[in-house]
């Protein structure tokens, strides 16, 4: 049971980057749930990892509240639709934070018990999930072929993922994602976590080192602006923990990556944003949907304490017209406070505290300031709940190895 528990957590890390774009690619008329999520469901009531009580009370408090925010947004906007459709909007998106909550705690566990194993699987899923970004990147520039529908929907994805440089357009890399910053995130995630075991740790293997190499290529060809500041952050700021020949080489980086995102920035939320009205830019987007999100609970202040309730923003847009009833507010802080309340806000802040004072007791400096990169990069996504975001947040919550318990 051990062996085939640990092979099942093995295919979850591989499958973190298959996502709901897979049902667009091969046109499946089904309700989506994430293959990682499925398998953490099976594994973590066979495995039934041990957990410390900050865990413990961290999970409960999260799934109270998240739960408290659902049931009471549904007295504020009846869902559309059957029972079942009900049903399903109004706990899609708690459900999916309660799978990923124990995807978290199960990945500590095995980054605990079976580290060296979880990493070398880790590693693969990075490069694997380079070559498909880059074989897609390749066929959009015509270089190679790819027939039916997966071509179908590399062409268009390369449409709407594109930029404009100097006349020329350049296809940003989405792999097996919806869109470019998902896979960024996925890369700066797996960045952070190889340096940390080559540079704390000088766990120095091959699949290690080709694994940070490839990731952070990723995150530099998925050109995602927010996933770029995310590590320029992570350099500059990096530079505190290292002698003058490292920080002259990360600071040196950290200009260079600056450059990089602010070139990405200008073209995508002022070149592009030329010929476009304030609601349809990515940036004018999510400062409508800021505006409109808050003017909620303006309106209606009793609204505020509990939210709106999780995933239900999009109804409400929805009834302007412009956006279908799926849309998010893409960012983070704004999305927690409109849709869960001050109790969310006061729940995930407090979770925030207890995940950067327990990465600054085990990783030091560095555990934070790539808490931070992660925090930033997924602030403004257009889903911030990835199986990659709570995989690092696992990794950097686990003693790393006996050299780490003795420093501390």
């Amino acid at each position: 049971m051990n062996i085939a528990s640990l092979s099942l957590f093995g295919i979850a890390i591989i499958a973190m980057p298959i996502t709901y774009a897979t049902k667009t690619i091969f046109d499946l008329n089904l309700i989506w749930i994430d293959p990682t999520l499925l398998l953490t469901l099976g594994l973590f009531f066979v495995v039934r990892p041990q957990i410390n009580s900050q865990d413990k009370i961290i999970t409960l408090i999260l799934f109270v509240s998240s739960l408290i925010s659902a049931c009471v947004g549904n007295f504020y906007l009846n869902p559309r639709g059957d029972i079942q459709s009900a049903l399903y909007d109004i706990f899609r998106e708690p459900i999916k934070l309660w799978l990923n909550l124990l995807f978290y705690l199960l990945s500590k566990h095995y980054l605990k018990n079976h580290r060296v194993f979880t990493l070398k699987v880790y590693s693969v899923s990075i490069i694997l999930q380079f070559c498909i970004a880059i074989y897609f990147w390749l066929f959009n520039f015509g270089i190679v072929s790819i027939p039916g529908s997966l071509g179908d929907f590399c062409t268009e994805a390369s449409l709407r993922q594109s930029v404009v440089v100097m006349g020329m357009v350049v296809p940003r890399a989405i792999g097996t994602f919806w869109e470019s910053p998902p896979l960024g995130l996925f890369m700066l995630a797996g960045f952070l976590i190889m340096y940390s075991e080559i540079y704390c740790e000088s766990n120095r293997t091959i699949l290690n080192v080709t694994g940070c190499i490839i990731s952070l290529l990723g995150v530099i060809v998925s050109l995602a602006d927010q996933v770029l500041l995310g590590l320029v952050v992570f350099f500059l700021l990096g530079t505190v923990h290292y002698s003058l020949k490292y920080k002259k080489i990360l600071l040196l980086g950290g200009i260079v990556l600056f450059g990089l995102f602010l070139m990405s920035f200008l073209i995508n939320h002022v070149y592009m944003k030329m010929d476009y009205d304030f609601a349809q830019g990515s940036m004018g987007e999510r400062l409508y949907h800021t505006s409109l999100a808050l003017s909620l609970l303006i309106d209606k202040p009793f609204m505020a304490l509990f939210g709106i309730g999780p995933g239900r923003y999009g109804e409400y847009a929805a009834v302007f017209g412009l956006f279908p009833p799926t849309v998010t507010i893409q960012v983070a802080p704004v999305e927690i406070f409109v849709e869960y309340g001050f109790l969310g806000v006061i729940t995930f802040f407090v979770t925030g505290i207890y995940l950067l004072k327990t990465s600054m007791k085990l990783d030091g400096f560095l555990g934070n300031v790539s808490l931070v990169s992660l925090l930033l990069a997924n602030a403004f996504q257009a889903n911030w709940k990835w199986e990659a975001f709570f995989f690092s947040l696992a990794y950097f919550s686990v003693c790393k190895s006996i050299s780490t318990i003795k420093n501390n």
